[in-house]
This record gives structure tokens, C-alpha cells and sequence, in this order.
């Protein structure tokens, strides 16, 4: 009947019209379904069952979406192209070529496993070129890509860093892999990470930041992560559960390739440049000024306040205690809060005292805080640009992001961390005429002593104080705090790891105060009017630039190998430079008429 044609039309119109919306114009007279396997390697076959597919035509093959890699941050809007077979109309055949593999996983030297998200596109050419591609769109595919075996030693390091990121969750893994796949938790340290998310002993950790877990390696996560999804199977529980574990603090370490080339050649520069090339006149300056002062207080006995020395001892009796309370006493201690109290205490002490000068005045003390204040506004700065590079407040996780060997402490990292290494020690460590004389033993000694010359004590006894715990501050930010070589003092649990970890963090403080002390002797005395028009002339400049630095190098997040090879080359040059130094110094003072020597070069 023509009304019944009429209509048949209308549902045909309609039906072309709704298949068009669902794929930008192209016929839907294909499905896809399923792809299987979901994990694949180089000769392995990927079948893409469905349904429609016409024999005879290659299939082109569409991969959009996200690949995941452990260590890297993750690869979006990825588009990867192949070309499948046609086994029937209702299979499509992928063989998995080296080709396709370096695609998902990368390069041969830099291939890595991959975890692809997202959805495959099937199409087939149209029988006339003006007409839209046969396409349909599977979504939600998973595809598991392992690359091809990395060379022993990149897969012992790889395993090593996987290793350091459990454990820095507080996970220790069992030796025996389950068959279906991830890694079993044999262990969850109390208080640690992994507990505070709620991981148990017994869970399969399967997933870890968008990667399906095959090896250790897989749970290192990618540069800067604060926080990573962790994907776990419990128990017979059909479904998986997913669990946000904080990574914030954890620094990634790198394989060695051409490390050591490079460390090399880093020390013939600078060995040129320190012995051979002509010395700059600064250089010389410092070198005869160290030497000059350092004899002249050797013989007016001036190095070794009897203040300094018990104010030390109490100090650092008071802040070695971290190492044993890590978890309830420095787990939740903002550095910059630590500074700032700091800074503070001695300030106000500044304001009372009116900075240990012999006539107290209103006028006078607010000119020696401002003196104070202008000091440590550098290091200040210096702190928070370590809390942008670390990307934590915490203490605890800025020492456990850095390692007992002294190239993996902070201040190696990078010229940047060095920078502020450098404001924050001049700003804490400078000091101005304003500053009281180191007391003489005698005066220790009970007395009736004057209102001025207890000020003076009380301003000195403040100062001791500030330098140590201002030093103890840099140690846990830049100089790896109570971290052991070869020991993580954290996951040592009690014993004697705390112990020595405590011991660690002591000497460091006390080294760095020692060197402080040492640079006031041998340096020239400014008065506090100049040591303030420095630190905002030079060190405040310097602590801005250095943290606008430190925002780039987190946002670039540099490969694994740039950071290692730039914290070796600092260490070895910087150990240079102070051999250098230690060396024409103690020429100076063994040689008091040294004579001048003709440069090489010259």
C-alpha cells in the first residue's frame, strides 16, 4: 500500500539519519565488541571480535586514548595507528610487531610498560572514494603492552626503585607473585602511608596510577605526584578496591647510564679551572683573608665560646629526637612553621635586649631587629623555595626524599637548591657589629654583673641558640637530615637505626656550625647596617630567582638522569672547590711571607 511505503521510507530516513549521529557522518554497519587478549608482547595476536566485518579489506586500526607508564607522568590524547587482517566477518587480526610495541612503549632504550585507556576505532575504506569510511567505536579498552627485557642491570635498577617506592609507602611485598597477576603485601608498617590509606597485609596490589602491576618497577610513581591511586584485589572479593596513597616527598632516582663519563669529565673542568687556570682576584682574596684571620684568632684564642658550646649541647639534644619520633613528632612538622618560630623567638629576644648593645634605647633595639629581620628574610625564602622544590611542608617527607650519601642530599640536587643553600646559610649565618663578643670564660662565673652586661649575655645565649636550631633546619632541608648511608632509618623500625640516625643528624649540625663559626673568624667583620644592605641588595634577589627556578624545574620535572647526573656533578665539584680552598689556606698559615707564584697559563 503507498501509505505503508511511505512509512517503511520514513524508518529507513530515520535510521540512516541516527546511524550518522552516532559516528561523524560514517555508517554503522559494523560492531565491535571485545578485544583479546588484553596484555600483549612482540608476536603475540590481538584478535577484535565483532561483527559486520567485510572479508577482503584491511582494517585500519585507531588507539586514542591515555598510556601509562610507571616512573612518567601519564601520555594523554595519545593516537596510535595500525593495520589488521580480516579473518572473518565477525574476527580482526593484529599481529603485535616491534613496530607496534615501540609505539606503545617506546623506543627501544627508553621502552618502558605500558598500560593503554581509552577506546579503538575500527574502519574500513567505502566501496566509492566520496563516500564516509564503515567505522564503529569500541570504548573502555585496556590494553597491557610489556616491552622488550631490558639489559640486566637496567632491570635490577628498575626493581631497586620499585623497592624504594614500596617502601616508602610502608609495604613490604612478598617474594612469592600471585598467579593471577600483581604484587601481595606481605607487610604494612604501622602508621606508615600505605596504613593511612587503609591498606592491610594480604591485598594484591594490582593497578597502580593508571599501570596494570606486573613487576615492582610498576609502583614507582611519576615525578611530583602528590597522591596516586592504588587499585587492590582483597580476599575472594569480585571487585577491586582503589585506594588514594600519598606519594608527596618521594624523590625518583635514576640508572647510571653515562653517569660516570660525565662525572669524569665534570672533574677534569674543575680541576683545570681550580689548579690551573688563572685564579680570580676574589679567590685569592678569600684564600689570604682565611688564612690572616684564622691565625690571628688561633693566637688571640677567640674560636671556642664556652656559651656556644653548652648552648649547643641543649640545643641538639632537644631536636636529635626526631629520628626517634618520626612518625608522631616529625610527621606532622611544617618547616617553614619550625623557621618561623625560629626567627621569631629571636627577634623578640633582639627587641628586649635591644641586641646586647651597653645603652638600652627604644630607638636602638628596633634598629638591631630590623638588622635581625633583614638577615633572615634570605632564609627564609630559602625555606620556601625548598618547600617548592620538595613539594611538602613536612619535614619528615623532605629528609626522606633525599639519601645518606651526601650526592643525594638537596643542596647536590641542583644549582638551584644550591642557591638557596647558599642565601640561607649567609642570612642565618651572618653577623654584624651590632653582635655581642663571644663571653670569656670568666664571665660564666656568678658575679653581680650589670644590667647591660646581662642583656649582653642573655642576646649572646639567644644567638647560640638561633644558630643551631637554624642550622639543624638547613640539615633536615638540605644536607639529608638524619638519613644513614645504606639504611632507611624510617623503615628500620627501632634499634639501633634511630640511634645512628640520631648521631648523624648531631654531627651534621654541629659541622655546619662549626664552618658558620669558622667563616665569621676568618671573614671580615661588617657592621649590621651593611650585613642588612647585602641581604636585600643580594640574598633576597637571589632567594626569589632561585624559588621562581624551582617552580620550572617541578613543573618541567626533569628525567631521572638529569637529576642524578646534575647532584653528582655538584658533589664532585663542590668537594674540589673545599680541597682547593683547605689546601691554599693551609699553605697561608704554614707560609706566613708566601710568595707569589707565575701562573701556567701565563
Amino acid at each position: 500500500m503507498p501509505g505503508r511505503s511511505w512509512f517503511k521510507a520514513l524508518l529507513a530516513l530515520l535510521a540512516l539519519v541516527l546511524a550518522g549521529c552516532v559516528h561523524e557522518g560514517s555508517p554503522q554497519l559494523i560492531q565491535v565488541l571485545e578485544v583479546a587478549p588484553n596484555e600483549a608482547e612482540v608476536g603475540d595476536r590481538i584478535e577484535i571480535l565483532g561483527a559486520g566485518f567485510p572479508q577482503g579489506k584491511p582494517a585500519h586500526l585507531a588507539f586514542r586514548g591515555t598510556l601509562h607508564r610507571p616512573g612518567e607522568r601519564p601520555i594523554e590524547d595519545a593516537e596510535i595507528l595500525a593495520e589488521g587482517t580480516v579473518r572473518t566477518p565477525q574476527q580482526i587480526e593484529l599481529a603485535f610487531t616491534d613496530a607496534l610495541q615501540a609505539m606503545f612503549c617506546g623506543a627501544a632504550g627508553d621502552a618502558m610498560h605500558t598500560t593503554f585507556d581509552g577506546e579503538l576505532e575500527v574502519a574500513f575504506s567505502a566501496a566509492t572514494p566520496t563516500a564516509p569510511p564503515i567505522a564503529a567505536t569500541l570504548y573502555k579498552v585496556s590494553l597491557d603492552v610489556r616491552p622488550p627485557p631490558p639489559r640486566a642491570a637496567v632491570a635490577q635498577a628498575r626493581d631497586a626503585e620499585g623497592d624504594r617506592a614500596l617502601a616508602f609507602l610502608g609495604i613490604v611485598a612478598s617474594p612469592v607473585a600471585p598467579a593471577s597477576g600483581g604484587i601481595a603485601i606481605d607487610k604494612v608498617q604501622p602508621g606508615s602511608r600505605a596504613d593511612s590509606a587503609g591498606v592491610v597485609a594480604g591485598d594484591v596490589i594490582t593497578k597502580m596510577d593508571g599501570v596494570r602491576v606486573a613487576f615492582k618497577s610498576d609502583v614507582v610513581p611519576a615525578p611530583g605526584a602528590q597522591t596516586v591511586a592504588m587499585s587492590l584485589r582483597r580476599g575472594n572479593e569480585a571487585r577491586e578496591q582503589v585506594r588514594q596513597v600519598a606519594f608527596d616527598g618521594f624523590r625518583a632516582s635514576a640508572p647510571a647510564e653515562l653517569l660516570g663519563a660525565a662525572i669524569v669529565l665534570a672533574l677534569a673542568v674543575a680541576i683545570v679551572l681550580l689548579f690551573f687556570a688563572p685564579s680570580a682576584p676574589a679567590t685569592a682574596w678569600i684564600e689570604r683573608r682565611f688564612a690572616a684571620r684564622l691565625r690571628a684568632a688561633a693566637m688571640d684564642r677567640k674560636i671556642g665560646d664556652p656559651t656556644l658550646v653548652v648552648v649547643g649541647a641543649m640545643v641538639t639534644a632537644a631536636l636529635v629526637i626526631a629520628p626517634f619520633r618520626q612518625y608522631r613528632f616529625a610527621a606532622g612538622l611544617d618547616a617553614s612553621i619550625v623557621f618561623l618560630v625560629i626567627a621569631t623567638a629571636l627577634l623578640m629576644v633582639t627587641l628586649v635586649t635591644g641586641g646586647g648593645a651597653a645603652k638600652l634605647s627604644f630607638g636602638g633595639a628596633l634598629r638591631a631587629v630590623w638588622r635581625t629581620f633583614s638577615r633572615h628574610v634570605p632564609a627564609a625564602l630559602a625555606v620556601i623555595g625548598m618547600i617548592v622544590f620538595a613539594g611538602s611542608l613536612r619535614v619528615q617527607d623532605i629528609v626522606r626524599a633525599q639519601g645518606g650519601a651526601p650526592w643525594d642530599w638537596y643542596v647536590f640536587k641542583s644549582p638551584i637548591t644550591l642557591a638557596l643553600f647558599v642565601a640561607f646559610i649567609a642570612g642565618v649565618g651572618a653577623e654584624g657589629d651590632d653582635a655581642p663578643a663571644p663571653l670569656a670564660e670568666s664571665t660564666i662565673a656568678p658575679s653581680r654583673e650589670t644590667s647591660a652586661s646581662a642583656r649582653a649575655r642573655f642576646h649572646a645565649i639567644a644567638q647560640s641558640a638561633g644558630l643551631f636550631s637554624s642550622c639543624a633546619v638547613a640539615v633536615a632541608l638540605f644536607l639529608g637530615g638524619w638519613q644513614v648511608p645504606g639504611v632507611d632509618v624510617a623503615q628500620a623500625g627501632q634499634g639501633s637505626a634511630p640511634l645512628a640516625g640520631a648521631i648523624v643528624f648531631a654531627v651534621k649540625t654541629w659541622a655546619l656550625v662549626g664552618a658558620v663559626v669558622l667563616a665569621r673568624r676568618a671573614l671580615p667583620a661588617l657592621r649590621g647596617e651593611d650585613t642588612a644592605r647585602i641581604a636585600w641588595r643580594w640574598l633576597v634577589p637571589i632567594a626569589l630567582v632561585a624559588i621562581a627556578l624551582a617552580f620550572g624545574w617541578r613543573m618541567w620535572s626533569p628525567p631521572r638522569a638529569v637529576d642524578r647526573l646534575a647532584s653528582r656533578v655538584l658533589f664532585v665539584a663542590a668537594l674540589l672547590f673545599a680541597a682547593h680552598l683547605a689546601y691554599r689556606v693551609r699553605y697561608g698559615l704554614r707560609s706566613p711571607h708566601a710568595h707569589a707564584h707565575v701562573n701556567p697559563f701565563l
